[in-house]
């Protein structure tokens, strides 16, 4: 069996169906891709400095309950994420 630390294996223990649909999903959708497909759909809105990618990541978050918040998630993805999050949450 692969060894994947301690700390993902107990999340693995704790929610193994959000794991692997996160796993899925970000393997299907990689970020590249996600930011592609969302400029040529987009009919209004526009990234700037906060790209379609980086929000989905803070809502997978959330949505894949890894966090309880889209604050927390910010604060875990901060380094990542070029905007405030006053920003994030005029975009969402």
């Amino acid at each position: 069996m692969l060894n994947f630390g301690e700390k993902f294996t107990a999340f693995i223990a704790k929610a193994p169906a959000a794991v692997a649909l996160r796993a899925t999903l970000q393997r299907l959708l990689p970020a590249q891709q996600l930011d592609k497909l969302f400029n040529d759909t987009a009919e209004k809105q526009y990234e700037k400095t906060l790209f379609f990618s980086t929000l989905m990541t803070l809502m997978f978050d959330v949505s894949l309950k890894s966090t309880t918040s889209l604050h927390k998630s910010y604060l875990k993805h901060r380094d990542n994420v070029p905007v405030s999050l006053a920003t994030v949450n005029e975009r969402r």
